[in-house]
């Protein structure tokens, strides 16, 4: 999960320097529009994972919460893969 929120924070400044750049005509419109869907899709990354982790941690199997660590691991990694 502090991968996701590391990708969120570096996602959110891309986002401030791709808006500071649109104001000055600097960047297109569709860059701009890329980095807000970029910051929403890590957003709703990290807040699924969040809201995962909670359900696990309340009564999940020691191995359920194996399986699904890998999971979020994996999709972890295919964010930074997507996002570099």
């Amino acid at each position: 999960m502090k991968v996701d929120e590391a990708l969120l924070k570096q996602t959110e400044h891309a986002l401030n320097r791709c808006t500071h750049a649109s104001r000055e005509k600097r960047v297109v419109d569709s860059d701009l529009d890329d980095a807000i869907a970029t910051r929403a899709s890590v957003n709703a990354s990290l807040c699924i994972a969040r809201e995962q982790l909670q359900l696990l941690i309340s009564g999940a199997r020691p191995e359920v919460l194996e399986q699904a660590e890998a999971k979020l691991q994996a999709a972890e990694a295919h964010l930074q893969l997507d996002n570099p």
